[in-house]
C-alpha cells in the first residue's frame, strides 16, 4: 500500500521537476559582461546616413554604451543592393560579439525565401538581438473613392488599378499576395519615383490605391485625403489604426497559412541582428542591454521626437523570424508568380 507520506514525496518531487524545466537554463542566463570592458561594438547600418535605419542606431548608441559598461558603439554605414550589402557584411563579420546590425527584415527574409543569388547569408544562422521597429503596412484609397471596404473592392466587377514604384519591392509582393488572398484582379501601375509621387496619382484619381506603410501615409491619412481599407498585421495591435480590419480577419481558411506568413514577414521590419557564432553568454549581454536600451526614458522620449520604436525581446524576435520563414514554402511559388 501506498502511504500518504509517499504520495507527498512523489508530488514534491513531480512539482520540483516541472519548476525545473520551467527555469531558464544557464546556457539561457550566462552573461559575459566583462569580455565587453575597454571593447569597440561595430553597429553595421545597411543604409545611408540620414535615412531611418542609420537614425535608430545613432539613437541607440549612447544608450548601448550605458547598458555595457565600458564599451564604444562605432556606427559603419554600408550602402548597397538595397540593403543588401551590409547584411552581407554583418553575415560575414566575425562572430565574437563585437558587432551587430541593423536590417531590413521584411525584405531580408523575402530575399531568402526566394533564393536571390545576391542574398549571401543565411537568417537561420544568426543571433537575434531583438528588435526596434516594426510599421504597420495598409492598403489605402483616396477619400472620395467609392471602395470603403475590401467587400466594395471584390463588388467593383473590374480590375482593381494599383500605384507601385516599383517591381519586386516589399509592396509590390505584399499588394499581390493580399489581392490574391482576397480574389480580387488587380494591375500594377509601375515606375513612380517613390511614394510621394505614387500618393499623388493616386489622390488624381488615376490608379484605385496604394499600398505601403502607415507612416508613410499618415499625413494624408490625418487629413482626410485617403483612408485605410486594411492592414497588414497578426492583430491589431497598432493604435493608430485599431478599427482597421487585419487582412487575416478578411480571407477565408485557405488562404490563412499564407497571410499569416506574409504578416509575420512585414512583423520582422527593423531587427538588430548579430553575425553567426556568438556565444550564448555574449548575445545574452547584447540582448539584455538592447532591451534596457528600447525602455530606457531617454530613448522613448526620443522616439517621440524622431523615430518610434515597438521593441521586441531577442527570444521573439527570434521566433517571428522561424514563423515567417516556415511560410517560405507557401509564399515562394506565389512571389514568383508575381514577377512574371
Amino acid at each position: 500500500m501506498i502511504t500518504s507520506h509517499y504520495k507527498i514525496s512523489l508530488l514534491l518531487a513531480g512539482l520540483l521537476s516541472l519548476a525545473l524545466t520551467l527555469l531558464p537554463s544557464a546556457e539561457a542566463q550566462e552573461k559575459d559582461y566583462a569580455f565587453y570592458k575597454g571593447k569597440v561594438i561595430e553597429f553595421v547600418v545597411p543604409y545611408a546616413v540620414g535615412g531611418g535605419f542609420d537614425a535608430y542606431a545613432r539613437g541607440l548608441k549612447p544608450h548601448l554604451e550605458n547598458y555595457i559598461p565600458g564599451t564604444t558603439v562605432v556606427i559603419r554605414n554600408m550602402t548597397g543592393g538595397g540593403g543588401l550589402t551590409g547584411t552581407n557584411q554583418l553575415y560575414r563579420s566575425k562572430g565574437d560579439g563585437l558587432t551587430v546590425g541593423i536590417i531590413n527584415g521584411a525584405g531580408m527574409v523575402l530575399n531568402q525565401i526566394l533564393g536571390a543569388k545576391e542574398a549571401l547569408y543565411d537568417l537561420n544562422k544568426m543571433g537575434w538581438v531583438g528588435r526596434v521597429y516594426a510599421d504597420t503596412h495598409v492598403l489605402a484609397v483616396p477619400s472620395k473613392s467609392p471602395f470603403r471596404t475590401a467587400q466594395d473592392l471584390k463588388n467593383a466587377k473590374r480590375t482593381i488599378v494599383m500605384a507601385q514604384t516599383g517591381k519586386g519591392s516589399d509592396d509590390f509582393f505584399l499588394t499581390y499576395l493580399a489581392f490574391k488572398a482576397l480574389g480580387i484582379p488587380h494591375r500594377n501601375i509601375i515606375g513612380f519615383q517613390g511614394a510621394p509621387e505614387a500618393i499623388m496619382a493616386v489622390l488624381r484619381g488615376e490608379e484605385d490605391g496604394f499600398m505601403d506603410s502607415y507612416s508613410t501615409l499618415e499625413k494624408v491619412i490625418k487629413e482626410g485625403e485617403m483612408r485605410v481599407i486594411f492592414q497588414v498585421s497578426l492583430a491589431r495591435d497598432d493604435p493608430r489604426i485599431k478599427d482597421s480590419p487585419t487582412l487575416l480577419e478578411l480571407v477565408g481558411e485557405d488562404a490563412g497559412e499564407m497571410i499569416t506568413g506574409i504578416s509575420s514577414v512585414f512583423a520582422f521590419e527593423r531587427p538588430i541582428a548579430a553575425p553567426p557564432g556568438v556565444s550564448p553568454a555574449r548575445l545574452n549581454v547584447l540582448r539584455e542591454a538592447l532591451w534596457a536600451s528600447l525602455q530606457d526614458p531617454g530613448m522613448i522620449e526620443w522616439s517621440k521626437k524622431v523615430r518610434p520604436i515597438l521593441p521586441l525581446r531577442g527570444e521573439e524576435t527570434e521566433k517571428l523570424l522561424r514563423q515567417a520563414l516556415a511560410a517560405g514554402n507557401k509564399l515562394k511559388p506565389l512571389l514568383e508568380d508575381s514577377l512574371k
